[in-house]
């Protein structure tokens, strides 16, 4: 695929940008040596080697959950001047 202006000003506007012909100018080089990285990128030898999501070794650290106390209805509602009834008051929503 060739990258040129016209590419560069149908995918700004695909993604509703403007863009002066000074910054379309200013990008295409910029495009190109992004896709000319990529390129050198995809001729690497990665045969044997395991695909990875992160670059680092992170694991997850799981817990068991355990239950822990909670305040009443009526001490979370004492903690608002928003409330009517039992139930805190917020605004309407249309």
């Amino acid at each position: 695929m060739e990258i040129n202006k016209e590419l560069i000003t149908h995918v700004a506007s695909t993604a509703r940008l403007s863009l002066t012909d000074e910054e379309a100018d200013e990008f295409l080089p910029q495009l190109r040596g992004v896709l000319d990285y990529f390129r050198i990128l995809a001729k690497a030898d990665t045969e044997g080697i395991k695909p990875s999501f992160h670059p680092l070794p992170l694991r997850d650290r799981w817990r068991e959950d355990a239950e822990e106390g909670c305040i009443s209805q009526a001490e979370a509602l004492s903690l608002s001047q928003h409330t009517k009834d039992g139930f805190f008051k917020g605004p309407k929503a249309v």
